[in-house]
């Protein structure tokens, strides 16, 4: 039988801090780490969180299924167990349990054992704000436990690992606070939400002029009209939901009136991603866009108001100064049935059945003062 070839201890690391500049490559940089330590797999994940998001390597595929399936994330022994010790130190399953317990214990019968993980190595980072990101690093029962050999070389990757943790965190949250910005540069109020669809930051327009439609307590938005309130209530909960396959479908934008009779369009643009979902708290981002002031609406205001792709707003600019479909393609230099295309994705993002009715809507729409 050939022999395992490991790979490199300095390029186990360099993948590390690679993924945590780009989330998109931790799946290649836990297959190293797990190829490093002879293990089956690896993953990051969210203990304090019920593991909401967990990326992982390649080989723990069929494991993280029967985990959640399983309802395992609810009941984690393991993790219950790790953060109860000190989140800078590598914790094996000899650390946490004594033999007896592995044994008799549900969660080894149940689930370890039986998904081909009866053996694991984990370390945690706690963030400033109370968050705790670890890195869990499975083995099957013929690659065995971590020995004191082991041990070592886990106790040699710690610092990385957990830096490279810490490092991907103020990515994604520097990413959401610059996509948050960008909207004060159209002057849209714009507020960050989190997976409970609480406010976790806000923009500076919003936070010079929240529009008096909405009101916030205990980092909730209030819509002020108690109609308007279960549609927004139930925005913000579809964008914010923990199954992210319902942040991919239509999100109807809601109109709010506020006591002034003055009224904003709420759109909420969920945050889709692995490290969004793991890494970073921001779930969602809630857009107000006053209705009827001044500086008609451009291409980028109802792209942003009512949750457009650039294709997307490029037709609706068009059709919002009262252009047909024939007019739109000949303008765009496309066929009229790649407009027709797009006008059955804007129409539901705007909630409205007909050209006209989003023509009078986009009419209405305005940059605020």
């Amino acid at each position: 039988m050939a022999q395992l070839v490991r790979p490199e201890f300095e390029t186990v690391v360099t993948g590390l801090y690679e993924a945590a500049t780009l989330s998109e490559l931790w799946p290649s940089a836990l297959d190293g780490l797990a190829a490093l330590l002879g293990s089956r797999g690896a993953l990051v994940t969210r203990p304090d969180r019920d593991h909401d998001g967990l990326m992982y390597s390649a080989g723990l595929k069929d494991t993280v299924s029967q985990f959640f399936e399983q309802n395992w994330h609810l009941d984690d022994l393991r993790s219950t167990r790790l953060m109860r010790r000190p989140p800078n130190q590598f914790v094996r399953d000899q650390d946490i349990t004594s033999v007896e317990e592995r044994a008799r214990l549900a969660y080894y019968e149940g689930f370890a054992r039986s998904a081909g993980v009866p053996w694991f190595a984990a370390c945690g980072v706690i963030q400033p704000d109370g968050a705790m990101l670890g890195i869990s690093i499975q083995r099957s029962a013929d690659e065995g436990a971590f020995d004191d050999a082991d041990l070592e070389r886990l106790i040699r990757i710690e610092h990385h690992a957990r830096a490279a943790l810490s490092f991907s965190r103020r990515v994604v949250e520097t990413a959401q606070a610059e996509r948050l910005q960008g909207l004060d540069r159209i002057d849209v109020a714009a507020l960050l939400l989190d997976r409970e669809g609480r406010v976790r930051a806000m923009n500076a327009r919003a936070e010079q002029d929240l529009p008096g439609a909405v009101s916030l307590r205990r980092r909730r938005v209030l819509a002020h009209d108690p109609a308007a309130r279960r549609g927004l209530d139930q925005l913000i909960a579809r964008a914010c939901a923990r199954d992210r396959a319902t942040a991919g479908r239509t999100l109807t934008a809601v109109r709010l009136y506020g006591p002034d009779g003055a009224s904003v369009l709420a759109q909420v643009l969920p945050l889709v991603g692995a490290a969004h979902d793991l890494i970073g708290d921001g779930r969602a981002i809630l857009t107000l866009t006053p209705i009827g002031r001044t500086a008609p609406a451009d291409q980028t205001l109802l792209a942003t108001a009512f949750g457009l792709t650039t294709a997307e707003a490029r037709v609706a600019h068009l059709l919002s100064q009262g252009l047909e479909v024939n007019a739109i393609a000949q303008a765009l230099g496309v066929s009229a049935n790649a407009v027709r295309y797009h006008l059955k994705a804007i129409l539901p993002k705007a909630g409205v059945q007909r050209q006209a009715a989003f023509v009078a809507m986009a009419a209405e729409l305005r940059r605020p003062n």
